[in-house]
């Protein structure tokens, strides 16, 4: 948008286009007449600001470093009571539009289209520290783990020093640097 002769009011219009467009379920037809920005616009602006974001993503979505550990260990286990955790891990679903091609492979366990979002993040802070999304909604929460890179970050033991651990919930198997919920399989 810096590359365009616009007033600051047509620029806040647009950007407050693309939040709704990205915030809610509504299409870009019907979000271009609100703000009454051009949808050709409105498509230029989403693109401009998805990638700005995905430029800077390496800023905020990082793992720990060793001095960092400590740190959320501790304010983990202060308020969890769960000793040498850096993060918790769990998956999510991104509602789309049925895709013109293998439509029902993008249709997940709750009946919608949607691809896959894993977060890794810590307690206080609330910050990212692994994301991956691509996957069709039909893949589950462990094969997303293991394609992600996650499974392969989990066994490398300088990536979690003293000896910590991500909790998952019962979409994972436990593994040495990943714990989940007991099953009680009855045996």
């Amino acid at each position: 948008m810096e590359d365009m002769d616009m007033s600051p009011l047509l620029i806040a219009g647009i950007l407050t286009a693309v939040d709704s467009i990205i915030d809610s379920d509504d299409d870009y037809e019907s979000v271009c007449d609100r703000f009454n920005v051009g949808e050709a616009t409105a498509i230029r602006a989403v693109r401009r600001v998805t990638l700005s974001i995905l430029k800077l993503r390496n800023q905020f979505i990082k793992w720990p470093s060793d001095e960092e550990v400590p740190l959320i260990n501790g304010d983990i286990e202060e308020s969890a009571n769960i000793p040498k955790v850096v993060g918790a891990i769990d998956g999510t679903h991104i509602k789309i539009l049925a895709p013109k091609e293998n439509v029902e492979s993008y249709i997940n366990i709750k009946s919608f289209h949607s691809i896959q979002l894993q977060v890794v993040c810590d307690n206080e802070t609330r910050k990212f520290l692994h994301c991956f999304t691509g996957y069709p909604g039909s893949v589950n929460d462990q094969r997303v783990f293991k394609f992600s890179g996650m499974q392969e970050l989990c066994n490398k033991a300088e990536c979690f020093p003293e000896e910590c651990h991500l909790i998952g919930d019962a979409a994972y198997v436990n593994q040495k640097r990943l714990l989940t919920p007991y099953r009680d399989n009855g045996h």
